[in-house]
């Protein structure tokens, strides 16, 4: 447990403002971030689809006009509540 904690300690918080220290061979958006709307609502329990279903919206965001299509995540159990 504690090195969890510690593990948790340490980390960077993944901002906008953190992007742009990533390595170069990141894949960072683009695209205009605040211009996005939810066009895609995914409702479950885990992330593991999540996030490779972000992978694929990621690449579609990069289309103009896509704007639509950006994610709206809602979580029913208690370690998923900071995703809602």
């Amino acid at each position: 447990m504690q090195n969890a904690q510690l593990n948790r300690a340490s980390l960077n918080t993944l901002n906008q403002q953190s992007l742009s220290t990533l390595p170069a061979d990141v894949d960072v958006p683009k695209y205009d971030r605040s211009k996005l709307t939810a066009g895609i609502v995914h409702i479950g329990v885990g992330g593991f689809h999540r996030a490779h279903q972000a992978m694929y919206v990621n690449e579609l965001l990069k289309t103009p006009g896509s704007e639509s299509w950006s994610h709206l995540r809602c979580g029913f159990i208690r370690s998923e509540s900071w995703f809602t």
